[in-house]
């Protein structure tokens, strides 16, 4: 008996991934709103936003009120530091 459920088992298994190879969109959409579907290892939220000297601000907390901003989250991987100062020759 547990052979057979073990084979059930590995089966839906096997057609499963089978179903997330050959049809990847189809599956993200299906898996979206579940834990399997949800990126996993993001930043906090921070926020981008002009400050009134006219400098970009980047932060983890919202701007003062009334300030447009934008919320931007990336892989907690992710290399988000600019490389323009670290590519500067030294004298």
């Amino acid at each position: 008996m547990w052979k057979l459920l073990l084979s059930l088992v590995l089966l839906a298994a096997l057609g499963a991934g089978a179903y997330r190879y050959f049809y990847p969109e189809e599956a993200r959409r299906l898996l979206a709103d579940t834990p399997l579907g949800k990126p996993s290892g993001t930043t906090r939220p921070l926020y981008q936003w002009k400050d009134n000297n006219g400098q970009w601000q980047v932060t983890d907390a919202p701007p003062p009120a009334g300030t447009p901003y934008e919320v931007k989250r990336y892989p907690i991987d992710a290399n988000v530091l600019p490389m323009s100062g670290l590519l500067k020759k030294s004298p």
